[in-house]
């Protein structure tokens, strides 16, 4: 008896998938359209071309990409430098 692996069955059905979808996106689009269905009306505008600023405005903190923790070895306040 012969076993097959995990991939011949989804090759297979990969070609098989394909096969079919190949075959719906070939049929002929007056035979798909069903009598007495008419079309709905669309409204357009048409595009016109402008210069446009750009320019974004944002509120952030900003961080280094490393963090270093000064603090002292005695305790208290200095008076001198």
């Amino acid at each position: 008896m012969y076993t097959y692996s995990l991939s011949v069955y989804r090759s297979t059905l990969l070609g098989l998938t394909l096969c079919v979808t190949v075959a719906a996106c070939g049929q002929n689009e007056a035979a798909s359209r069903q009598p007495g269905a008419t079309s709905l009306p669309v409204s357009m505008i048409e595009v016109q071309s402008a210069s446009v600023p750009i320019s974004a405005e944002a509120v952030a903190q900003t961080e280094g990409a490393k963090e270093v923790e000064i603090r002292p070895r005695v305790g208290g306040i200095l008076l001198k430098r």
